[in-house]
């Protein structure tokens, strides 16, 4: 071409010879022959020789290349060798880790493995790091877990324990609110006799005023004076079996008072307002006790001078002045009697308005009771659930720490 003939001007060129270099069939380059000294006219066995040489170089270039890709690859078999090498060294020497042993570390070198090494060993020790900490941890909760579960089941013994003697507590409870209940109506049947007894006395006092008043036919008034200190004395016994009444009544409330007082103590703390009131009552139970006797006592006179009157009526029944004064002496005795009778009851009437607040303190006492009962009984429940609960923990920190056991860290 006309650029190719410029650029063999400077070269002087007379004549060329081209012939090209083929490579598996694939032109490589060109092999030119120059003639500067003058015009030629290639030969054709110049041709020939020079193309066979354009032939040759091609073989010799494709043989090189052969070779070359030949060392190549002897090159990079040696490198696959040896990479292959470092790779089974380092699965040999991480190969503990598979039975646990974090405390394997792998040779660090200069080449693609050491850096894979390097990173193995940065996660190796990041794992060890957490499998240390998962150690302790379930050392620690397995421990915890532990130790709380026996407190867990003492509490849980000592609240069913609680809940039964609270239940016990409480049947006692019920069983001294019916007691009191019935000293109660007692005490209501006693101040209704009292009462018939203080009604007795007064009509013996409207007998002796009668008495003094027909003391001019003092045979009839002696006779009827007669019956009605009999009389007298009848009232004076019931008078005295109300008075056993009411001394049975105040031994038995001191008794169930020292009972209360008993139960309360057992209750513990709860059972402090209950002794207090249970004390004041066996207080007044001897108290009144006191003041039977001293009724008795006052009775008996009673009875005795109601004898006298009587023996004294029949021996002289036609001594009016006699008369007249044994029955002013049997109106005072019968104004004793009414004073005593009034004494007597006002004490029944508090004794009926003290078991009337004993019922209600006896009433209050079973209602707090039934709600201490129930949460005693919600107590236990709880506490039976937490034991469970502990002993769920415990099974699953000690599978836990089983597991993290298998691995080795120090």
């Amino acid at each position: 071409s006309s650029c190719y003939l410029k650029q063999l001007e400077p070269f002087a060129v007379k004549a060329n010879l081209v012939a090209p270099i083929l490579v598996a069939g694939d032109l490589m380059g060109l092999l030119i022959a120059h003639q500067c000294s003058a015009s030629r006219e290639w030969e054709n066995t110049e041709i020939d020789l020079f193309s066979q040489l354009a032939v040759q170089v091609g073989i010799a270039i494709e043989r090189a290349q052969i070779e070359q890709e030949k060392m190549a690859a002897q090159q990079q078999s040696l490198v696959s060798d040896q990479l292959q090498k470092r790779i089974l060294e380092l699965l040999k020497e991480v190969d503990p880790i598979r039975e646990g042993d974090l405390t394997i570390r792998a040779r660090v070198t200069e080449d693609e493995i050491g850096t894979i090494a390097d990173s193995y060993n940065a996660t190796v020790s990041k794992l060890q790091k957490i499998v240390t900490q998962v150690q302790a941890a379930a050392q620690q909760v397995a421990t915890t877990t532990s130790s709380n579960q026996f407190s867990i089941q003492a509490l849980s013994v000592e609240a069913q324990e609680q809940a039964q003697k609270i239940t016990s507590a409480l049947k006692r409870a019920k069983e001294m609110a019916d007691s009191v209940a019935v000293v109660a109506n007692k005490a209501k049947q006693a101040e209704a006799a009292v009462k018939q007894a203080s009604e007795t006395v007064a009509e013996g006092d409207a007998t002796m005023n009668r008495t003094v008043d027909g003391m001019l036919a003092i045979r009839e008034t002696v006779t009827q004076a007669r019956q009605k200190v009999q009389r007298l004395g009848e009232s004076s016994e019931k008078i005295s079996r109300v008075v056993n009444l009411i001394s049975n009544f105040a031994a038995q409330t001191n008794l169930l008072a020292f009972n209360a007082s008993l139960e309360a103590a057992r209750a513990g703390e709860e059972g402090r307002g209950f002794a207090i009131v249970a004390d004041q009552v066996r207080t007044l139970a001897q108290q009144s006790a006191v003041a039977t006797n001293e009724i008795e006592q006052l009775v008996t006179e009673i009875q005795a001078e109601t004898k006298e009157v009587v023996a004294a009526m029949a021996a002289g029944g036609e001594q009016v002045l006699t008369g007249t004064q044994l029955v002013n002496e049997s109106r005072y005795s019968l104004n004793k009697i009414t004073s005593t009778s009034s004494e007597i009851n006002q004490l029944v009437e508090a004794i009926a308005k003290v078991t009337v607040v004993q019922s209600q303190a006896s009433d209050a006492v079973t209602k707090t009771m039934n709600e201490v009962a129930l949460l005693a009984s919600k107590t236990s429940k709880e506490t039976t659930l937490v034991s469970s609960s502990f002993e769920q923990l415990q099974t699953v920190a000690q599978a836990m720490q089983y597991n993290v056991g298998q691995f080795k860290v120090k």
